[in-house]
C-alpha cells in the first residue's frame, strides 16, 4: 500500500469516526431475517473510508 493511499485513507477514516461519535451514534442496529444486529459505528466509518478512499484513488 503506497503512502499516498494510506493518508487517504487514514483522513476519510477519522473523519467519519468523528462524525459518527459527535452524533452520538456509537452503533447500528439491523434487524434481518429475525436476526438484530449490532455493527459498531467504527467499523462501519472503516469499511466506508476504504471505499471512498479507493474511489478517489481510483479516479485519480
Amino acid at each position: 500500500m503506497n503512502r499516498h493511499r494510506l493518508v487517504s485513507l487514514g483522513t476519510l477514516t477519522a473523519a467519519v469516526a468523528l462524525i459518527t461519535r459527535q452524533a452520538g451514534f456509537l452503533h447500528l442496529d439491523f434487524y434481518l431475517f429475525g436476526l438484530d444486529l449490532r455493527i459498531p459505528m467504527v467499523l462501519l466509518a472503516f469499511l466506508l473510508a476504504g471505499f471512498l478512499a479507493g474511489a478517489l484513488l481510483k479516479s485519480s
